[in-house]
């Protein structure tokens, strides 16, 4: 509530549309992560008119991203790839290689809970290449993780804990004891998938024990 407050300031301060629209996005945000997916909505919509009346391309591709998102999350698939697609296009136009990369990923996402197994592959590897390119380590191991849950869905487990076990190392290098957390769990599961229950166990204790720090 404190952010919505501030929020609620500065934008009876802001003096330009851009910054209106900036401001209406962050509360978007903010709604969002108290799951109020109605109010959320309605700010983003608020600043994606500034944003299409600006020409900005690269801020409708966010802005529409953040949208689809909401859709995914209530289940709308239709809509949200529909928009995630359209956002894909803009993002392109723009430059906005990251955005254009997390569009990918949830499309790919949606693709897999259709059962669309060969999109969502296609889809997660062109995201890890933008991934890739733009440095973005975290977004690689997001990528990359994805294509193991997919290898692991098809039986393939060698092939899924090589790329779990890369991940542990790349966010043990990142010091992102979350993502090793995570990781962690998943080899876990592959152990656990091949009837190793001890080795399973081992990797649940120590996924445990990182989920207990963190809180």
């Amino acid at each position: 509530q404190d952010a919505l407050e501030e929020l609620r300031r500065l934008g009876s301060l802001a003096t330009d549309a851009l910054e209106r629209a900036e401001i209406w996005a962050q509360t978007g945000q903010v709604h969002y992560g108290l799951s109020d997916y109605d109010k959320a909505l309605r700010f983003y919509y608020k600043a994606l008119e500034v944003r299409r009346d600006l020409d900005d391309a690269g801020g409708e591709a966010n802005l529409l991203s953040c949208i689809a998102t909401i859709l995914k999350d209530r289940g709308e698939d239709d809509r949200a790839a529909a928009m995630y697609e359209r956002a894909t296009d803009l993002a392109q136009e723009a430059g906005a290689e990251l955005v254009r990369a997390f569009c990918l990923h949830n499309l790919a996402r949606i693709r897999t809970f259709q059962g669309d197994i060969e999109g969502a592959r296609s889809l997660h590897e062109k995201a890890m290449g933008l991934y890739e390119a733009a440095g973005d380590r975290a977004g690689v191991a997001l990528a990359r993780n994805s294509l193991a849950n997919l290898a692991r869905h098809e039986g393939r487990y060698d092939h899924a804990m090589a790329l779990y076990r890369r991940n542990l190392s790349v966010y043990e290098e990142l010091g992102d004891e979350f993502g090793m957390s995570f990781s962690a769990r998943n080899i876990g599961d592959i152990h656990f998938l091949r009837g190793e229950y001890d080795s399973a166990r081992a990797f649940y204790d120590e996924s445990l024990a990182m989920c207990r720090r963190l809180g």
